[in-house]
C-alpha cells in the first residue's frame, strides 16, 4: 500500500514551494520459529544468541550451527592454520591442550629432554618434559599435563605488595 501527500510548504525566506511525501507501508519480517530477534533456530528447533553461529564452538545439539560456514582464508599472524581450516592462536601451540578441535595444534610438538632446561620466560613443569610461558602459573587454569602449574599458589602476592605502599 502506498498514500502520496502533496503539499504547499512555506521556506525560511518567504517562498512557498511544493513537496510531496510519499508513505508506503512495511511489514517488519517475523523471525521464522520460536527464537527472538537477536537469537537464530537450530534445525532441531533450539535457540542460541545470533552471534553464536559459526563462531567455532558448537552450540545447537544437533551442530547445526557450525554447518555451512565459511572459513576465513587468512588466520591472523598470532594465528596457526588447523588441519581442519580453523585459526588458533599460536600461543596454545603444544600446550597439552586441543585448541583446533581436531588435535592438529598438538601434533609434532618438539619433545624436551630431562636435561633440558626452561627458557627464562617459561615455567617448567613439575614432570620435567613441558614448559609452558610463565605467565600461565597460577592464572587459575591448568596448562601443565602433571597439573604442576597450579600446585602451591598463593593470593598473598596482593598483601605483600600493598604492605610495600
Amino acid at each position: 500500500m502506498q498514500e502520496i501527500i502533496s503539499a504547499l510548504v512555506s521556506t525560511m525566506t518567504g517562498r512557498t514551494e511544493s513537496a510531496r511525501l510519499v508513505v508506503r507501508q512495511i511489514t517488519v519480517p517475523t523471525t521464522p520459529g520460536p527464537c527472538g530477534a537477536r537469537q537464530t533456530t537450530c534445525r532441531n528447533g533450539q535457540c542460541i544468541p545470533l552471534d553464536y553461529r559459526c563462531d567455532g564452538d558448537t552450540n545447537c545439539d544437533d551442530n547445526s550451527d557450525e554447518e555451512s560456514c565459511s572459513v576465513s582464508s587468512i588466520c591472523e599472524p598470532n594465528e596457526l592454520r588447523c588441519r581442519n581450516d580453523r585459526c588458533a592462536m599460536r600461543i596454545y601451540r603444544c600446550d597439552g591442550d586441543d585448541d583446533c578441535e581436531d588435535n592438529s595444534d598438538e601434533e609434532d610438538c618438539p619433545t624436551r629432554k630431562p636435561s633440558d632446561s626452561c627458557d627464562i620466560v617459561e615455567f617448567e613443569c613439575m614432570s620435567g618434559d613441558q614448559c609452558i610461558p610463565i605467565t600461565y602459573q597460577c592464572d587459575g587454569e591448568i596448562d601443565c599435563l602433571d597439573r604442576s602449574d597450579e600446585l602451591n599458589c598463593c593470593k598473598c602476592i596482593r598483601l605483600i605488595a600493598n604492605s610495600l605502599f
